[in-house]
Order: C-alpha cells, then sequence, then structure tokens
C-alpha cells in the first residue's frame, strides 16, 4: 500500500507532481528554434543556449535529450555502442577557475568510458616521457575525449550549466575556453550545444572566427507588462492547479500577481516553489493548497531581488545586441551615419530654427513718428 499523507494525498502522487513537465509556449518556441539547429549538426557546430536562472533550460535539455535518443532508438538497436547524444554538466570550481581535466572526466563518465584512470598517451622518447609527465593526464583526457566520440557516433554533445566555463582568473581567459569548446567540435566533428544563464553571454563573439561559427537562441522569461505574456503566464497557473496532487482551485490565477513577484516569471522557479509550498499544505494536513502555503514558502525579497538584477542586465545585453542594426548598416555603408551635432556652449543659449518668411524677434520702434 503506498503510504498516506494526513491530507489523503499519497507519497506517490506527491513524486508524479514532482517529475511533471508542464510545456507553455515559450518552451515549445525555444525547442523548436533548437531542434532546426540540430538537424544538421555540421553546419552549426556551436549552439548557446541562454537564459535567466529557473526559466525552465533544464527542462529544455531533458526534453532535446530525450527527443535525440528517441529518434535515434532504432539505430542504437543495431549498433548497441552508439551513443548519439551525450549530456555532461560543467562542474562549477573549486579554485576559481574551470578545470578541464575535471571536465574530461565527467565526459568519459556520462559516455560510460572503461578505465578512465588509466588514460595516458604514448610517448615517443624519453624527453617526450618526461614532458608528459610533468603535464600530467590532462592531454590524454582530451584525446581519450576525441576518441570517445567518435566510436560511439556521437553527434551532439550537451553542456549543461554551461556558464561555468566563464569562471576564470582573468578576462583573456574567456576566449581559450571557447577555442578548446571550438577545437573539439571541430576534431570531432561533433555540435556542441552550451546551456547556461546570462552569464554565458560573456564566452560568446571573443573574436570573429567564434562568432561565425556560434548561435544564440535566447530563453526568456514571461513579462508581465506584455498583454499576451501575462496571459500565457496565467493559463499556465490554471495548468498548474489542475495538477496538484491536492485541491487548489482558484489559489494561483486570483493571486497572479503575487505569484508572478515571487517567481519573477520562471516557470522553473515556479514549478520548485509550488512542490514546497504543496508538501507544506500536506504536512499541514490540509486537504487544498492556500495563499499562507506560498508565503511561508516563497524566496525571501533579498534573493529576488539579486535574481532580478542578474535577469535585467541580461535582458539589457540582448536588447543592446538587437538595437545594434543601425551601426551595422552604417558600417557596411547602407546607411548613411547620423549627422553629428554642434556642441552647446554651457550657459548660452540656443535660437529656435525659424522656418521661411518667418519675422526674426525683434522690438519694434513704437510712439509718433517725429
Amino acid at each position: 500500500m503506498p503510504e498516506t499523507t494526513l491530507a489523503g494525498a499519497t507519497e506517490d502522487q506527491l513524486a508524479q507532481f514532482d517529475s511533471r513537465v508542464i510545456a507553455h509556449p515559450i518552451l515549445d518556441s525555444v525547442f523548436k528554434d533548437l531542434k532546426t539547429v540540430t538537424r544538421h549538426p555540421g553546419g552549426i557546430p556551436l549552439v548557446a543556449v541562454v537564459g535567466p536562472t529557473g526559466v525552465g533550460k533544464t527542462t529544455l535539455v531533458d526534453r532535446l535529450y530525450r527527443e535525440i535518443l528517441k529518434d535515434s532508438a532504432a539505430a542504437m538497436q543495431t549498433n548497441p555502442g552508439l551513443i548519439p547524444v551525450i549530456l555532461v554538466e560543467a562542474p562549477s570550481p573549486d579554485s576559481g577557475s574551470f578545470h578541464w581535466g575535471d571536465f574530461y572526466v565527467r565526459f568519459l563518465e556520462a559516455a560510460f568510458e572503461p578505465m578512465i584512470q588509466q588514460k595516458a598517451l604514448q610517448p615517443f622518447d624519453r624527453e617526450d616521457r618526461e614532458r608528459r609527465k610533468k603535464a600530467g593526464t590532462f592531454a590524454a583526457l582530451r584525446r581519450a575525449v576525441e576518441q570517445c566520440i567518435g566510436h560511439r557516433g556521437t553527434k551532439i554533445v550537451i553542456i549543461d550549466e554551461a556558464q561555468h566555463l566563464t569562471k576564470v582568473h582573468n578576462a583573456r581567459r574567456l576566449q581559450d575556453q571557447m577555442d578548446t569548446i571550438k577545437s573539439l567540435a571541430s576534431l570531432s566533428g561533433v555540435q556542441f550545444i552550451m546551456v547556461g544563464t546570462n552569464e554565458l553571454l560573456t564566452l560568446l563573439n571573443q573574436n570573429g572566427q567564434l562568432a561565425r561559427r556560434t548561435r544564440c537562441i535566447h530563453f526568456p522569461r514571461y513579462r508581465f507588462d506584455d498583454p499576451a505574456d501575462r496571459q500565457c503566464f496565467c493559463n499556465i497557473l490554471g495548468m498548474f492547479e489542475s495538477r496538484l496532487p491536492v485541491q487548489g482551485p482558484g489559489v494561483l490565477v486570483t493571486n497572479s500577481g503575487y505569484v508572478y513577484e515571487h517567481c519573477l516569471g520562471c516557470v522553473g522557479t515556479l514549478k520548485d516553489w509550488l512542490k514546497l509550498a504543496t508538501r507544506h499544505a500536506v504536512e499541514a494536513g490540509k486537504s487544498s493548497l492556500e495563499l499562507s502555503d506560498l508565503k511561508a514558502t516563497a524566496l525571501s525579497n533579498d534573493s529576488l531581488i539579486q535574481m532580478l538584477q542578474e535577469i535585467l542586465e541580461g535582458e539589457r545585453r540582448i536588447e543592446s545586441s538587437k538595437l545594434r542594426g543601425d551601426e551595422l548598416r552604417s558600417k557596411l555603408g547602407l546607411q548613411k551615419p547620423p549627422s553629428p551635432t554642434a556642441p552647446v556652449e554651457v550657459g548660452k543659449a540656443v535660437s529656435p530654427r525659424r522656418v521661411v518668411g518667418e519675422r526674426k524677434l525683434i522690438r519694434d520702434p513704437v510712439g509718433l513718428a517725429p
């Protein structure tokens, strides 16, 4: 018999809600764009999916991973050694700088590579042996990753939490990070999909070669000041209400402003919050979700303000890139640059421009003529 809570909901029902995925318009749109660039992996070797924390990137990654495995099911039955897609999470560094050796080990583990700790390059001579001994197994792990991709027939590599690649000691190393990914993609013939927060934008467009080989897909949040987004967000709240393991008629839709304020329009943040609130209601012996449960489990204002500041900064950078169209056309000679305006001296009045036929403002003589 399944374990029953005080409110009558079973642990299985709570677990089912935890694992349930709510499809929504922005998720479907981003997934469609991502599928478009993955149909021909060789054309675009580097793809970056960026969005604020809690927007639903993990759900997107899981959906893409499962979709690729489903499409390759027949080929995998024919060739049991085939791994069409490898999903690996970029670890956050302990020392403040991203460690490629640790990443390579995690990659090989995700590909079920045997004897990872025994990977080593065969030296050419004694001098080469000493040089490689000093360098450790870093180069050997890199070569093992390249060979693994080739032997496994991998076409797509997904790096989740890719913003951790930006953790380097100085800005000059940022280009090295992207050069490493580009080199891996080129030598292995695979497409790398990097999924991360808006911090990932720092890695993009480090030089012209990288810019040409990279495509960026933005995963936005819902905006309450946009009528269409606000309606979609309310529809999502209604879908969550109908799928709660406890009763909750109208508690989300009626308080949509409060709910939006405490999830910032990010569906992933909303889902995590509802999981906590639901368990709070169940453990309190309630048969329905109430506003008090939402308030008891909501993120603090300090946390929300910090998250919002990062979201707004990322949105500013993305909008700034979209607005540089005039600069691009001007540099290409497709449009004349705006004429510079003459500087105005401080304290000097500026006379307004008169139209043709308008008199100059002067004082007319008054009184009788002599």
